[in-house]
């Protein structure tokens, strides 16, 4: 299991910096190789991977994940501090997302919510940045009375109350700023696309008879949130699943948003993480010059996880990767979290347990800073799937390596010119390393185990 006395060489985010006085920086370098081979046999000749410094993609946005509904049992933990410095001191998630339960008059209005968010502060030296998102708005402002199994927006004098909706949402966004919650980013609804018994409110690209539209739904919000002082950013359309979004939100029409932003429920399996890349690579050829943001996902096993996390951040050049559940009582969360009143009932001493999905997470989350920058690296392994962030101050690389093949393990050439490896964690999810300090190798081999992962941090030399 991950320990709370990780640090890591990024410390607290801020970057490694060597030699700034002297204006080192990194050169653009190519053509870098790694060597790649059996630990028990030569790897075929040509297996090598190579590393492009000049060539970029996206800036990193961060990683988080979402407490909604279980906000408040999360608040009254009596180990909540533990689990506090757990996502946000190891995992070092940057992003919260809430989801939006203000209603006039509310007693109590996001207490719970104040509370995580202190908690957060306290342990990362600064606020997460806040995405507030809502299932649904209140029942007087649903067709069906009724802010559970879906509906749409009721209408006033035969349209959609768009006016309606839009003035709930800056009644929100007030309400929020001034119990210190201003949120970052803002989706006007989650899964425009999807009804359940729980709390759910349908739209569709374009109005009908039966259903509003979300298009003119999100002009309506942003007409009046976008005035307000240190209004949040807006991100959409929050569908469903990745094969869709482009039908909520036309590229034609992305000026709206400062992201997009869907989930992965729907366009491929979490049994088959590359059965996603389809519809992953055509968000990223519909909006070329918006970032995108995978905002909810919480299925598969831990291995499964990284690699969905790494073909959002290589396939689709996403900026941003938040789980679906930071707590829950089940096992499809970062944490699985037991009863915060009934403390007789736990069965493990702190009550609370993080899962593989959890440290899936850390092997980016923890190392990746905010601001960094994706660079080329190429695998001549098909097995072996590789991503590369170069640190916004460009003193440090993080090289995060999943080895897909079942069978055996991969050795992971560290040499990279003008860098020296500083740290290597490992994950054996078939074993106990759950993203372990190793010792640096004497060989300049790393070992990346059969369905696991490892994540090297470079720094850079220093020029005498």
């Amino acid at each position: 299991m991950a320990s709370s006395s990780k640090t890591g060489v990024l410390g607290d985010r801020s970057g490694v910096v060597f030699c700034a006085a002297l204006g080192v920086t990194v050169a653009a370098v190519l053509g870098l190789r790694f060597r790649a081979e059996s630990p028990r046999a030569a790897t075929p000749s040509g297996a090598t991977l190579q590393l492009d410094l000049a060539k970029t993609h996206q800036k990193i946005e961060g990683f988080g994940a979402s407490t909604a509904y279980y906000q408040e049992m999360l608040a009254a933990h009596p180990e909540r501090k533990a689990i506090y410095a757990a996502l946000f001191g190891e995992l070092r998630l940057n992003l919260l997302r809430l989801r939006n339960t203000y209603e006039p008059g509310k007693p109590g209005f996001a207490a719970a919510e104040r509370d995580i968010v202190a908690g957060a502060t306290e342990v990362r030296g600064s606020a997460p940045e806040l995405f507030l998102a809502s299932w649904s708005p209140p029942a007087a402002l649903k067709s069906t009375g009724s802010t559970k199994n879906g509906g749409t927006l009721a209408r006033r004098n035969g349209s959609y109350d768009y006016a309606g909706f839009a003035t709930w949402w800056r009644d929100s966004v007030v309400a929020y700023q001034r119990v210190g919650l201003a949120p970052t980013y803002l989706s006007i609804q989650n899964e425009p696309n999807w009804k359940d018994h729980w709390e759910t409110c349908l739209f569709q690209p374009q109005e009908s008879a039966d259903y509003a539209s979300y298009s003119k739904a999100l002009t309506a919000v942003a007409g009046v949130v976008q005035p307000l002082n240190n209004a949040p950013k807006f991100l959409g359309p929050e569908t469903l699943g990745a094969e869709n979004p482009q039908a909520f939100l036309p590229p034609s029409q992305v000026g709206t948003v400062s992201a997009v932003a869907h989930h992965l429920y729907s366009g491929g399996k979490e049994s088959a993480p590359d059965s996603f890349i389809p519809a992953l690579r055509a968000i990223r050829q519909s909006y070329p010059n918006t970032p995108k943001f995978q905002t909810e996902f919480g299925r598969g096993s831990g291995f499964q996880t990284a690699w969905i996390v790494h073909n959002c951040l290589t396939e689709e050049d996403a900026s941003a990767y938040l789980y679906w559940a930071g707590v829950w009582p089940g096992p499809d969360a970062l944490i699985t979290m037991e009863n915060a009143w009934q403390r007789g009932s736990w069965k493990t001493p702190q009550g609370f347990t993080r899962t593989d999905r959890f440290t899936a997470l850390e092997h980016y989350s923890r190392f990746i800073v905010p601001g960094s920058v994706r660079v080329e690296v190429q695998s001549a392994l098909p097995s072996l799937k590789l991503s590369a962030f170069l640190s916004p101050d460009r003193q440090a690389l993080v090289v995060v390596g999943l080895n897909t093949a079942s069978g055996k393990p991969v050795a992971l050439g560290t040499e990279v010119p003008g860098f020296a490896l500083h740290e290597v964690y490992r994950t054996v999810f078939s074993g106990a390393e759950r993203c372990q300090a190793v010792p640096l190798p004497q060989n300049s081999t790393v070992s990346v185990p059969a369905q696991g992962l490892v994540t090297l941090v470079f720094t850079k030399r220093i020029k005498r």
